[in-house]
């Protein structure tokens, strides 16, 4: 095919702005000369030349990352909405012809897509039409199980160039606690495995390796530098990228720990810390090193100094949008223009060729209208089009985070998920919950939730069935995904959507187990149960008066003193209490207890505890109970 220039001939586009004494952006133009030529659809009106597309698979996920998914869930879109695999296939093919030599795979969790080895091999079979690099950013839950191994193998072999690990915290309990999933040893798991398998950090054009860690205030910036250890001995390129704004994550500058701040933390106590002498072209990430350390740490620094001048990337949402910037709320659909033209090739999640004849049938309840008579060669120019369009019109910068805040963009897990955009048509989306059988709002951390949450939140449920979720390997049933607890693909029959009207059915009666036969109270036996590890984390939110009052607390200029200090000890003295408070608890040893204060705003404040022990029963109610004794302390003071 060939590039929808004049009269079809190749055009040749380089940057020819002034110097700069910017290294990055000198490295960047010559970089651009040494390369192949590329279509001029892909040259936006600033010079930047786009050959990096990445493309979102699916918007579900097995995680529910708080800066990501809002507390309220998410709509999901109709399987009919999303793009098939032969239509990815398709596009893929598109942008390689017209230049692109690097696609990343991203959600969503694109491993919850149950093709998604086939899906890479297939876009394996382009690298002899000029792709260079296949990446996938993926949470690794599902490479560290007992099938994600042989996935991991049959994707590198097939072309997979770069895996890029989102990975938030070094400590198992915050993990969960972050992501209101298990999960931790799976993904530390897939790390070593991507090392084995000859990932570091991408020398002399060898598979690259990266960690991305979103650094949020009161949440994980205290594990900096234990992420800075982590690559002393591991080529592993860890990137902190600073908490961004989008739909749902309650974005704030409080929680925001900028770059400035992350690049004086480390150089405190690495002072031969220092940036790469080359960086790499169009890279988003500012790299650094430490002399001796076999890894190294970038930073992706959006909200305080963007790389929208070198940026080259595109994305392709679940739903099949073009969108131009992430930060944009400017869409639109490629799945409309190619189903126009001709109806779906196979149904969802099936596997065909790339660039291969679709059917004839229009797919009843798709978008785009009528079918339109035309071959491929009709459609690819029309699609080719809307690509240009969509490319001349990017702006030449995003807005400042103070602005995207208020501003309507999709949620992040939902950068390839339903967007409702008045250019196109698209399905009502159906809620479903977060966990089967639950309200969306359940297993949320507090500080999440609204603090009046309206009625409709807790009564308006939404069930999934989770009949639907089965193994890739049926002689493997113990495998422990933790994926599996929360079906990645429920079947669009088994959504059951409840009227207005109706009202939830009560839940079946049960023997209260505090309660003997003859309904005396008791305290549960538990001397069959077998002594485990068990560890509880509970949280309570503090809404301040004023912002002052928070200040004063940080700097314990309080007229009483040390507030946290007091209120902690006040917290923890109580653990010890808790049988006397709760009626038919038992006695425990505990092992650990932890008490923090973490900041979520100017005018709320929450308390965090964590409590251990080794023994036959949980320690929710010792979590909780301190928690609501260091708050009541707090609150006193």
């Amino acid at each position: 095919m060939e590039w929808a220039g004049s009269e079809g001939s190749p055009t040749t586009t380089t940057i020819t702005s002034p110097s700069s004494s910017k290294p990055r952006l000198t490295a960047l133009r010559h970089h651009l000369r040494t390369l192949p030529p590329v279509s001029p659809i892909l040259t936006d009106t600033f010079s930047r030349v786009h050959t990096y597309l990445r493309i979102s698979l699916t918007e579900r996920c097995n995680l529910r990352c708080a800066y990501c998914m809002p507390s309220t869930g998410i709509p999901l879109s109709p399987t009919p909405s999303l793009l098939s695999t032969p239509e990815i296939l398709e596009l893929a093919s598109l942008f390689v012809s017209q230049g692109v030599t690097k696609i990343r795979l991203t959600g969503g969790e694109p491993t919850v897509r149950p093709d998604i080895v086939e899906l890479v091999e297939q876009l394996g079979t382009l690298r002899s039409r000029g792709l260079k690099e296949i990446g996938m950013t993926t949470n690794a839950v599902v490479l560290g199980s007992r099938r994600g191994e042989e996935w991991l193998r049959r994707m590198v072999d097939a072309g997979l160039t770069a895996v890029n690990v989102s990975l938030d915290t070094l400590v198992e309990a915050k993990f969960e606690f972050v992501t209101r999933r298990r999960g931790w040893r799976n993904v530390m798991k897939a790390i070593e495995r991507c090392l084995e398998m000859g990932f570091g950090v991408g020398e002399n054009g060898g598979k690259t390796l990266k960690v991305n860690v979103v650094v949020m205030k009161g949440v994980n910036e205290d594990e900096i530098l234990d992420f800075v250890e982590f690559v002393k001995d591991r080529p592993v390129e860890i990137r902190f990228i600073e908490y961004m704004p989008f739909d749902g994550n309650k974005w704030t500058t409080a929680k925001m720990y900028p770059f400035a701040s992350m690049h004086s933390l480390i150089t405190t106590h690495h002072p031969t810390f220092a940036p790469l002498p080359t960086q790499r072209p169009n890279d988003t990430a500012k790299t650094y090193h430490i002399p001796g350390y076999a890894g190294r740490i970038g930073f992706i620094t959006s909200m305080t100094e963007n790389f929208c001048a070198s940026c080259n990337r595109l994305r392709v949402t679940s739903d099949g949008s073009i969108k131009v910037c992430l930060f944009g709320n400017e869409e639109v659909s490629l799945r409309d223009v190619m189903r126009r033209y001709r109806g779906r090739e196979v149904e969802w999640g099936g596997v065909g060729g790339v660039g291969g004849v679709g059917g004839v049938e229009r797919l009843e309840g798709t978008t785009g209208g009528e079918r339109v008579m035309g071959g491929r060669e009709e459609m690819e120019k029309e699609l080719l089009q809307v690509i240009g369009a969509a490319v001349k019109k990017k702006e030449e910068g995003h807005k400042p985070a103070e602005v995207l805040q208020g501003e309507k963009n999709r949620p992040m897990i939902l950068i390839g998920g339903p967007h409702h955009n008045n250019h196109y048509q698209r399905h009502q989306p159906t809620l479903i919950s977060t966990l089967p059988g639950r309200s969306s709002q359940q297993h949320i951390p507090l500080h999440l939730l609204s603090p009046t949450p309206s009625s409709q939140s807790f009564n308006n449920r939404r069930f999934y069935s989770s009949s639907s979720s089965s193994s890739s390997n049926p002689s493997d049933p113990a495998d422990p995904d933790p994926s599996s607890s929360s079906p990645p693909f429920p079947s669009p029959s088994s959504i059951s959507t409840p009227s207005p009207s109706s009202s939830p059915s009560p839940p079946p009666s049960t023997p209260l187990p505090h309660l003997t036969s003859t309904s005396h109270a008791h305290i549960i036996p538990i001397t069959p149960k077998p002594p485990t590890s068990r560890h509880a984390t509970a949280l309570c939110t503090l809404h301040l008066s004023s912002p002052s009052t928070l200040s004063s607390l940080l700097s314990s200029s309080l007229r009483k003193g040390d507030a946290l200090s007091i209120s902690r000890l006040g917290g923890l003295s109580g653990i010890k209490h808790t049988p006397s408070l709760i009626l038919l608890s038992h006695p425990l040893q505990i092992t650990g207890a932890t008490v923090d204060v973490v900041v979520f705003g100017e005018m709320e404040l929450g308390v965090k505890c964590s409590v251990e022990t080794v023994g036959r029963t949980g320690v929710e109610m010792e979590a909780l109970n301190t928690t609501i004794r260091d708050s009541l302390h707090l609150t006193q003071q």
